[in-house]
């Protein structure tokens, strides 16, 4: 048995939501986290979301957090993005969610978006949309600083996106293609704040 160990902040989402993104924002406001390992003041990673290990990150297990949020992404961009993992990436989530391995990829990613956010949703105190983070002077912004103790400063105009080129998503698209999910997908989506509108901006790179 190892030690438990206490750090400040945990943030996990479904993966392509912009983990890496917002781990270089709080760095930039002085915090020591990682994006997907450890740091001294905690860590970024969709992977974190799970009790098992993910290749050479930690054990979730071995930590307790002081806050742990839920970082979420629209839908369509971000289901259409984890369309670029590699298979073995979704065959372990959908190891850790305990689903089959069937289906084409578009509907494996939906519904991996769908199970593996409601998963982070059950483990954390505070749900936060990607996209409200893109203004500087958003209130969102202002209310996580807030929570971590931590004097909202001047920010890089740029981040490491880790962006990956994929083809767009479409809410027809994703109804023909995933008959099934795509429901689930909408009425999720809309519990997260973005509704249904075919129109909503899904072209944030994150």
């Amino acid at each position: 048995m190892r030690p438990v160990e206490r750090k400040r902040l945990l943030v996990i989402g479904c993966g392509r939501s912009g983990t890496k993104w917002f781990s270089e924002l709080l760095k930039d406001h002085g915090l020591d986290i990682g994006h997907e390992h450890m740091g001294n003041d905690g860590v970024v990673g969709w992977q974190w979301a799970a009790p098992k290990r993910w290749h050479n990150h930690g054990w979730r297990l071995d930590y307790r957090f002081d806050h742990v949020w839920h970082l979420v992404r629209h839908p369509l961009g971000a289901i259409a993005s984890m369309t670029t993992h590699h298979m073995k990436t979704l065959r372990w989530m959908e190891d850790v969610l305990d689903v089959e391995h069937d289906g084409d990829k578009l509907m494996r990613c939906a519904r991996l978006w769908v199970l593996w956010n409601r998963m982070c949703a059950q483990q954390s105190a505070l749900t936060i949309k990607a996209e409200d983070l893109r203004d500087k002077k958003g209130i969102g912004r202002k209310e996580l600083f807030a929570r971590l103790g931590i004097t909202q400063g001047p920010s890089r105009e740029l981040y490491t996106t880790n962006h990956r080129h994929c083809s767009g998503l479409e809410w027809f698209k994703l109804g023909d293609e995933s008959p099934e999910w795509a429901p689930i997908v909408q009425c999720d989506s809309t519990y997260y704040g973005y509704g249904m509108n075919p129109f909503s901006d899904t072209r944030v790179k994150l």
